[in-house]
């Protein structure tokens, strides 16, 4: 597997900016390049804001002499070593830099496998650690929630929602993390989003798309959801 850092070249605007939108949603810290720095540190802001990554910027063109040589320092500064993840720039129609990839990294669908294959030990482990105070354990969970693991998202806005074990209370945070765990196929997570939705807690109040997720809910068994879909036609809605 590739390390947590990854150095994305051209991230100002296109396919840069969306490349780095992607790994930051994978759980993965950034080192962001190019010329522009307003818009370098605009999407450092957003990327560290929505998905709870690190993002360094560095101002430099890489045409210039200097321009890799500062990159390089930056690298080494985020990471005081090695570099583990490496892309390139995105508007480029070549290479104009690269800098040191993990050694024997696993890439396309073999990659994909055993990542997938190990999250619910990845998750366990995240969790024993969340509830011990072991450092780090928090953002372990995290990654495991950036990758689209459904029962650790709504572990995750659980504890967004209650506060606690590091985490600060934040139902607007716990409402998007459990909307996540339903879209993911949790019954549970739609239940709750049903009740977000419902009541208006940390987002907008639909009771159109609260009867919707706790008809999905129901569909896959949960009674909680049958009942509160119950009394909603009783109620006439």
């Amino acid at each position: 597997r590739y390390g947590q850092w990854a150095l994305v070249t051209g991230a100002s605007a296109g396919i840069g900016a969306e490349l780095a939108r992607a790994l930051a949603r994978e759980g993965l810290s950034l080192v962001l390049t190019a010329r522009r720095e307003e818009r370098l540190r605009e999407l450092a802001a957003e990327l560290a804001e929505k998905h709870h990554v690190q993002a360094r910027v560095v101002a430099a063109d890489l045409a210039d002499p200097e321009g890799p040589a500062r990159v390089a320092d930056a690298v080494s500064a985020a990471r005081d070593g090695d570099v583990e993840v490496a892309a390139v720039e995105g508007e480029a129609s070549a290479p104009r830099a690269a800098l040191a990839i993990a050694p024997e990294p696993l890439t396309g669908e073999a990659a994909g496998a055993e990542i997938r294959e190990d999250l619910p030990g990845l998750y366990a482990q995240a969790v024993r650690g969340v509830e011990d105070g072991t450092d780090g354990a928090l953002d372990e969970l995290k990654k495991v929630a950036n990758l689209g693991y459904a029962p650790a998202q709504f572990y995750l806005a659980k504890l967004y929602e209650q506060g606690g074990e590091g985490v600060e209370k934040d139902l607007a945070e716990a409402r998007r993390w459990t909307e996540r765990a339903a879209q993911g196929g949790d019954r549970k997570a739609m239940h709750n989003l049903a009740l977000y939705y419902f009541e208006g807690v940390g987002g907008t109040k639909n009771s159109t798309t609260a009867a919707q997720w706790f008809r999905r809910a129901a569909d896959l068994g949960l009674v909680d959801s049958q009942y509160n879909l119950g009394r909603l036609y009783e109620e006439g809605f």
